[in-house]
């Protein structure tokens, strides 16, 4: 139950040029209008399976519970955990393809067979949509035979909200729950609340204001900021009583950054074991960089020793 304070690794050369490239027009601005959206989720896709060819990405298509999932087997197998992930990209964009380097680098490092659940994406599906994909696909490994105590969520950014809302669902549904949690930059907040979203806007080279509030008002089209000011829309507002051990990572440059602390300090008023590392100098969800900045190797690695960590206390 601490929060760490992660100094930068790469040279200060290195984390502006990946910056200046995540500015240009190799990477295209976030459009989630209905004339754009389409363009920027196929772009999205291609830049992840690009990176997975170079980085030898190899997934196969395994549907769980009739929902498409992509797993990532590990080259050597080192335990019999099997990793849960939820992609990022507010809901609207993103998909195992998109992020098919970073799932596969995160099966190998944790030696785990990691699936990555292909949900169903807003405006077209809106919340409970992707919640609800999540929970089939969670049950349906319970009853396959999976263990609870072998299962491990991950997720970045809306794919933190994502397995925060499903842990909150199992808790009420009275199942069993995860191992482990793991929050890379999550979203916890859909109202928008968290004084950071203003206040480090010109600081985070990838999301802004604006993005953040369309991608809200997709994710949960006709709710005002009051209304999603509780669970389970924004997960921040909820019981996390019993929840399971929980690493969270976060960037010192996030427009998200006050959404994973107050995510630490509701878990740790609930009584969760619960660790905040702030990663200096880093933007949003800087593991899927990890090829270029050390950083996001060493943040995988930490996330691999605190899974394993769990597995030890089991």
């Amino acid at each position: 139950m601490t929060i760490a304070n992660i100094p930068a690794k790469s040279s200060a050369i290195t984390r502006s040029v990946v910056t200046a490239l995540l500015q240009s027009p190799l990477f295209p601005s976030i459009k989630v209008d209905d004339q754009n959206r389409a363009n920027f989720r196929s772009t999205f896709d291609a830049m992840g399976q690009g990176l997975g060819l170079i980085n030898s990405a190899n997934l196969r298509l395994q549907p769980v519970a009739g929902i498409p999932c992509w797993e990532a087997q590990p080259r050597h197998q080192q335990n019999q955990d099997l990793i849960l992930y939820f992609h990022g990209g507010g809901y609207c964009f993103g998909s195992p393809q998109s992020h098919q380097h970073l799932i596969a680098y995160l099966a190998r490092r944790t030696g785990s067979t990691l699936l990555a659940v292909d949900y169903r994406r807003a405006p077209e599906h809106p919340f409970p949509a992707a919640r609800d994909d999540a929970v089939k696909c969670y049950l349906k490994l319970l009853e396959q035979g999976v263990a609870a105590d072998n299962i491990l969520l991950a997720g970045d950014s809306a794919g933190g909200h994502l397995l925060l809302s499903l842990t909150l669902q199992l808790k009420q549904m009275q199942r069993p729950l995860p191992r482990a949690l793991c929050c890379l930059s999550p979203w916890t907040d859909t109202s928008l609340a968290s004084a950071s979203i203003q206040q480090r806007a010109a600081r985070d080279p990838l999301l802004t204001p604006q993005v953040m509030a369309e991608f809200a008002d997709c994710f949960t089209p006709g709710l005002s900021p009051l209304q999603r000011q509780q669970a389970p829309v924004s997960p921040v507002y909820g019981d996390f009583s019993g929840f399971p051990p929980t690493l969270i990572q976060v960037g010192s440059e996030e427009v998200l950054y006050d959404d994973a602390l107050r995510l630490y300090q509701q878990m740790l008023a609930a009584g969760v074991e619960v660790k905040l590392e702030i990663w200096e100098q880093m933007f949003h969800v800087w593991h899927y960089a990890y090829p270029n900045l050390k950083e996001g190797r060493a943040a995988c690695q930490r996330i691999s020793e605190f899974f394993a960590a769990t597995g030890a206390m089991a």
